[in-house]
């Protein structure tokens, strides 16, 4: 009987051995991996300081050191001013409130700017979204400038006729969100300039007053290459 208590016993000990080390084994395993992790993330992703892309008014950042765009001025075909577009500060870079101004069929508004690269490596164009905007249903939004006096409906017609594009360098053209764009770079202390141009069809229903059309958010996003090669 003491024989077997004895057995017993050693059983019970080489158990809860066995129980600690694989504790052990495993909380070491966790840590090892949870900090290759981390260390992969931050080999992934720059800091902030190190990777900046921000908007410039001009090709030639230089001669506005410190300037970022904050307001950008739709032009017309004939060179009137007849829209603006606020930028929003982000982790990338976002053209907010773009509006635009028309009176007939066949007008556009363009907008251009600059994406300039402030930080420390070169950066890549992965994706340009078209977004709601805030407290709207839709991308677009079309509204008459005297409502009393124009026709919604054909408001709402001639809405469905304007469309916005938007070109990033020389290769870069797109009419809607696009992700995943390929071997676009931007190297540090390089910029590339960016053009929204809004154009009202000119088969596009005629309305009897102003209006204008509000968009949503375009944001460019610029990945680092190592984010880049993360996602392939």
């Amino acid at each position: 009987m003491k024989e077997k208590n004895r057995k017993k016993k050693i059983i019970e000990i080489v158990a809860l051995i066995l129980a600690i080390l694989a504790l052990i084994i495993g909380g070491v395993a966790y840590f090892v991996s949870w900090n290759v992790k981390v260390e992969e993330e931050q080999k992934v992703k720059p800091s902030k300081e190190d990777f900046d892309i921000v908007f410039t008014p001009t090709v030639d950042d230089k001669e506005h050191p410190e300037e970022e765009v904050k307001e950008i001025v739709g032009v017309s075909s004939t060179g009137e001013s007849v829209g603006e577009a606020k930028v929003v500060k982000t982790e990338e870079g976002t053209i907010a409130n773009i509006q635009a101004k028309f009176t007939k069929p066949g007008q556009e508004v363009v907008y251009n700017f600059y994406s300039h690269n402030k930080g420390k490596y070169e950066a890549y164009l992965d994706t340009i979204t078209y977004a709601i905007g805030k407290n709207q249903n839709f991308f677009k939004v079309c509204y008459a400038m005297n409502p009393n006096t124009t026709n919604r409906y054909l408001v709402s017609s001639a809405c469905e006729a304007i469309s916005m594009e938007v070109k990033v360098g020389d290769n870069v053209i797109t009419k809607g969100s696009v992700t995943g764009i390929k071997n676009h770079k931007l190297d540090k202390d390089d910029s590339e300039k960016v053009t929204i141009t809004i154009r009202y069809a000119k088969n596009g229903t005629m309305v009897d007053g102003d209006f204008v059309v509000e968009f949503g958010p375009v944001t460019l996003t610029y990945l680092s290459k190592l984010e880049m090669e993360s996602k392939k």
